[in-house]
């Protein structure tokens, strides 16, 4: 293994250096320029409570140097290299009681890349090489620039565990692409190159090395793509192999592993290019196939199961008429593992639609499917046929007439399944009326499963029928009705087709049912709506749902639910609200749910908008009482600056209620929370400013008091960005906590 990481690591270094060597003695028009950067970062964070005592100070530090050149060489192609150094560091210091604790985390890189591409203008030539590893050093940090507060202990925003990010990450590739006519003079110039096959050859690799980390890195992956073609047939072969040089453990810490190690190869022949994008070819004018077949060998020396050879064969067909289609795709693989294990499967779908005139279209599918399994005179096998055939026609008539029926087989060797459908639709059309649609449909459904222990049947029936009145074009109308009863019940999925039904998932068991459906059961759901919308800005709807369900031998099942909502809205204003109420009646028992929120937006000038939201839940969940309310307002002022362009002053002020009688809320401690919060942000040019924020907050139970408080200044320039902030904090309540934290941040380039 040591071996064959000093060659990864040898082959991607003289990679680089042939490549650097290259452009450096080339001639040529360039361009060259030095980059570097500077960059400081100091944090201080204080804690204090009832129960510890902890200060906390990071520094880190990254230099860069970079020289970068990019140039032609005429005919020969274009280059370009980067060579730097970059070095970055971050001490850390702790103390928690008088107990103190350091750590210090250097890291320093080279920076590299080159890159030459060519590209003949007299032979089908192009070649690019390339390999680089900029990766910066970079520090995990957290700046406060919001009013929001706090989910957690902490009072004020920071770093819990300071990490240095960076490492080694080196790429590296080749592409050379030969026999490609970039233009039909060069074709005419050297007729015989146009005989000559298309070669691409496509390498790259990528290496990893992120030992000081609390996240470590070591890996290498490396991926091959060549392929040969001859008008729309190709050969290609692909070898992908990936190598983690870090052991891996359970959960226990337990050591398990090396790594892992995995190499997997494939060649594929026929009508599919190098990156996958399947060819078809014209056999006539109406008739065109794609055909391929593809051996892929994969191999992981922890796995027997997942080292296997995989052997596939793909015969893709369509064909088009006038007045009918018909698609294909066959399939046949043999896959065998380390474990001898045997695995066949052969699909050939079928698909066919076609028009009988113009008032009549069709549908068929057609599928079969066989999956065997075998291993040591052990197996499986599983066989499932479908048939189904679907016709639309009379769409020219008032109404449009559409059956459908579909018959699914499903063969194992212990049990035997046979899923029956049947439906019939009907809908208007135009022709009927412009203001009023009409649709019904009725669709029976029967399962059989057969094994040596049990005979069971399922019969599922439902009609449907749905109507939409358009009034006027400002009010609309519709009204569904959906019954379905249900004899019988089976254990298990026909393939394709289900024998089951889930209710949908949504809101409280008050708003919604969860379980599947089984049994001899009745469901009957009734909905309408209205919708009214007297203008562009104005939207308003109601509408009411009831959903009975009835089981045999249990006790009735109701859900009542009423919803409306209303929006209205101008460039400059924009108000709006939604309400739910559903209640749930079981047998004897009942439980409702209210869900109330709105909103309102005013934005009176561009300089000046504010925002109400509120937001009110109240739940009767079978005699378990919850409630919550959330209500937030927000509003913000700028004044434009008249010496430059941009804001002069910005200030900010937001103001919250959070309420909930079950689930604790602000670090799990507390049910209610009342809070306050202003700040503001001053520019003296456009690259210069100053900001300091306030938030104050109120928190029960106990009566809870907490302040925040700070101040920064920072400058933004194209070249040079740097800041210093400092805010404190107190709580009071049983932790008594206070908190201080100073940061001081400088970035500049050159």
């Amino acid at each position: 293994m040591l071996i064959m990481w000093k060659h990864g690591i040898a082959s991607l270094t003289v990679l680089g250096t042939l490549l650097l060597g290259i452009v450096l003695m080339l001639p040529g028009r360039a361009l060259a320029k030095i980059s570097g950067e500077v960059e400081v970062s100091y944090d201080d964070y204080h804690i204090k409570d009832s129960h510890s005592d902890i200060a906390k100070s990071a520094l880190f530090q990254r230099y860069t140097i970079l020289y970068d050149k990019k140039g032609r060489l005429g005919k020969f192609g274009n280059y370009g290299f980067n060579l730097g150094y970059e070095w970055g560091a971050l001490n850390v210091s702790q103390s928690d009681k008088g107990e103190d604790s350091n750590s210090s985390i250097k890291k320093g890189h080279l920076l590299y890349g080159a890159e030459y591409a060519y590209n003949s203008r007299t032979l089908p030539l192009n070649i690019s090489l390339f390999s680089r590893d900029l990766t910066r050093i970079s520090n995990s940090g957290v700046s406060i620039n919001s009013l929001d507060s706090i989910n957690g202990i902490n009072i004020i925003p920071t770093v819990t565990t300071p990490e240095l990010q960076g490492g080694t990450k080196i790429t590296s590739g080749a592409k050379i692409v030969f026999g490609e006519m970039s233009s039909d003079s060069l074709a005419s110039k050297f007729p015989r190159l146009v005989e000559l096959p298309k070669i691409i050859l496509d390498y790259r690799e990528n290496y990893v090395s992120n030992l000081n980390s609390a996240a470590p890195e070591h890996s290498r992956t490396r991926l091959l793509n060549a392929g040969i073609a001859k008008n729309s047939l190709w050969l290609t072969y692909k070898m992908l192999d990936t190598k983690d040089y870090l052991s891996k453990s359970d959960t226990l810490g337990l050591f398990y592993s090396l790594g892992q190690n995995t190499q997997e190869q494939s060649f594929r022949l026929g009508t599919v290019d190098i990156v996958g994008e399947r060819i078809w070819v014209e056999l006539t004018n109406w008739i065109r196939i794609s055909a391929d077949g593809v051996m892929t060998k994969t191999y992981d020396p922890a796995s027997k199961t997942n080292s296997l050879t995989d052997y596939t064969l793909n015969l893709f067909a369509s064909a088009k008429r006038d007045n009918w289609d018909a698609r294909s795709f066959n399939s046949l693989s043999r896959k065998l593992d380390g474990n001898n294990q045997l695995e066949e499967e052969l699909k050939i779908p079928l698909y066919v639609s076609g028009s009988w005139g113009t008032d009549t279209s069709w549908q068929a599918r057609f599928e079969q499917k066989d999956h065997r399994i075998s291993n040591s005179g052990f197996g499986s096998k599983e066989q499932s046929s479908l048939a189904s055939f679907r016709v639309e026609t009379l769409k020219r008539s008032l109404f449009t007439l559409t059956p459908t029926v579909s018959v699914e087989l499903y063969n194992t060797d212990i049990t035997r399944k046979l899923a029956l459908h049947g439906s019939i639709e009907t809908s208007s059309t135009r022709r009927f009326s412009d203001k009023l649609a009409l649709n019904a449909s009725y669709t029976i459904k029967s399962f059989s499963e057969e094994t040596s222990n049990n005979n069971s049947k399922q019969l599922t029936q439902t009609l449907v029928g749905k109507a939409i009145y358009r009034i006027n074009n400002l009010l609309v109308f519709s009204a569904d009705q959906n019954l379905t009863i249900n004899l019988g019940a089976i254990t298990a999925t026909q393939g394709a087709v289900s024998s089951s039904e889930k209710f949908s998932d949504f809101g409280s068991r008050v708003s919604g049912r969860t379980d599947s459906v089984t049994n001899d059961y009745y469901r009957s759901v009734t909905n309408a709506k209205i919708a009214w919308s007297p203008g562009e800005r104005l939207r308003t709807d109601a509408q009411a749902t009831v959903d009975v369900y009835g089981v045999k031998g249990g006790d009735l099942d109701s859900i009542m639910t009423l919803t409306g909502s209303i929006n209205y809205s101008l460039p400059q204003y924009a108000v709006g609200a939604n309400t739910r109420y559903s209640r749930r009646t079981i047998g004897s028992i009942s439980g409702d749910e209210l869900a109330v929120t709105g909103f309102a937006q005013v934005a009176p000038s561009p300089y000046a908008s504010s925002t109400l939201k509120g937001t009110y839940t109240r739940i009767n969940e079978f005699g378990n009482l919850k409630n919550t309310s959330d209500i937030s307002q927000r509003f913000t002022y700028m004044v434009p600056s008249k010496r430059f362009r941009g804001t002069l002053f910005e200030v900010t002020q937001q103001s919250a209620f959070l309420q909930s009688s079950e689930s604790p809320i602000y670090a799990n401690l507390y049910t209610t929370a009342r809070q306050f919060s202003l700040q503001g942000k001053y520019f003296f040019n456009s690259n210069l400013y100053a900001a300091a924020l306030s938030r104050y907050s109120l928190l029960s139970p106990g009566n809870v008091s907490e302040w925040m408080g700070g101040a920064s200044i920072g400058v933004q320039y194209k070249l040079l960005q740097g800041n210093v902030e400092y805010y404190q904090g107190k709580r009071t309540g049983n932790d008594n906590r206070t908190e201080r934290r100073f940061s001081a941040n400088l970035k500049k380039q050159f």
